[in-house]
């Protein structure tokens, strides 16, 4: 108990930090996310979950700083990264891709085309590499498929699969369970319905501020969602157990880009080079 209680209290330095970094309107938002039962479970039992939501809390408050103009690296920042870089490599290109286009893109005219062709460079790895990654997508499938439990059957057949199932193979992953799984067992009917209100609110945010949304918002925050939901869906759709668990990380992204980053008000913010404090009190 007393170990867990240590990896709990990582858990939450690491999302106190991220609250307080935010406005209280935004604040309220995460923490709608931040207290949903299977993020709380797994980030307060001794597991590297519990670390991860740490490094990417740090991280993702500096995300935040460098859009309120007060963002400044630190040793605090490079250490999580790298530890992060450390416990999961596969988040480097969502973290690397939009802290790399938030940090230029603040000197650059037409932001919304810096961002659309550095999204596209982005993607060239993925055809240079693409025999590499369809051989880890099937060496994946033998660590889940036979196992037993709520484990699914191979995903990945064909080859190239790994990059043509990818649309609903990157929803299934952080959505968790399916309908047939969720009437098996009241463990992935409580994970079905949290998934869903998930989803509703994030699509609530979304269609509030889409026809008000900047371009440069837009397409950093579809790039950005993009390379973090393909890098973790491999882990995530064999097995829907799997899935909630691991969307304890790097679940942290995506409510920040959607809950935060797009927000018209926060481009205003940006450019205008306008400072915001805790309690979202402004200055230049």
């Amino acid at each position: 108990i007393l170990i867990d209680i240590c990896y709990q209290t990582l858990a939450f330095v690491g999302i106190y930090k991220l609250l307080m970094a935010v406005e209280p309107v935004i604040r309220r938002r995460l923490a709608i996310f931040l207290l949903l039962p299977s993020f709380n479970l797994w980030s307060s039992v001794a597991s590297k979950e519990s670390v991860i939501v740490l490094l990417m809390c740090i991280i993702c408050s500096y995300i935040v700083d460098l859009y309120y103009n007060r963002g400044k690296l630190n040793i605090l920042h490079i250490i999580s990264i790298y530890l992060l870089y450390v416990y999961k490599p596969h988040y480097m290109a969502a973290i690397v891709f939009i802290l790399y286009v938030s940090v230029l893109a603040k000197n650059i005219k037409q932001k919304a085309f810096f961002v659309i062709l550095s999204g596209s460079i982005s993607l060239i790895p993925l055809y240079i590499y693409k025999d590499r990654i369809n051989q880890l997508s099937m060496a994946i499938t033998e660590h889940f498929v036979g196992f037993g439990g709520s484990s699914r059957d191979a995903y990945w057949i064909d080859t190239y699969d790994i990059f043509w199932k990818a649309p609903y193979g990157m929803f299934q992953a952080f959505f968790g369970p399916t309908v047939s799984e969720a009437a098996s067992g009241i463990l992935h009917m409580a994970s079905f319905i949290e998934s869903t209100i998930i989803f509703s609110l994030l699509f609530m945010f979304l269609a509030r501020e889409l026809p008000r949304l900047p371009v440069y918002l837009f397409t950093l925050g579809v790039f950005t969602l993009f390379w973090i939901l393909f890098t973790n869906y491999p882990l995530g759709i064999l097995n829907p157990g799997s899935a909630i668990r691991y969307r304890t990380g790097y679940g942290i992204l995506v409510f920040v880009v959607m809950a935060f980053l797009m927000s018209p008000n926060l481009f205003v913010t940006w450019r205008a080079g306008v400072t915001r404090g805790v309690g979202g009190a402004t200055r230049r």
